[in-house]
This record gives structure tokens, sequence and C-alpha cells, in this order.
């Protein structure tokens, strides 16, 4: 299993009093799967993705 996949798997299983413990630990790309799987639709983080890294 790579290293996404298992980011992939950890990010479902996080609770959301975890993620307030976690946030200031996690790194840019655990944030954004947390983020995404916790109810973002892709379309949002799309769009917050392309402004984060090309402007």
């Amino acid at each position: 299993m790579d290293k996404y996949n298992k980011k992939l798997l950890w990010a479902q299983g996080v609770s959301d009093s975890e993620l307030v413990i976690l946030e200031e630990q996690l790194d840019p790309e655990e944030l954004f799967l947390v983020g995404f799987l916790k109810g973002f639709n892709r379309k949002n983080m799309m769009d917050w993705n392309e402004k984060e890294l090309w402007n």
C-alpha cells in the first residue's frame, strides 16, 4: 500500500475531537485529506487547492 492510500485510510478514521487536537500537527496534505473526507465537496476543495497552490 502506498503512502497516499495509507493517509487516505487514516484520514477516514479521524474523529472531530481528534481533529481539533491534531490540526496543528498535520502537514498540508494530511489536512487536505481530512478536510475533504470530513465534508468538503470536490468542487470546493479544487477551488481552494488552486487558490492556495497557484496564487
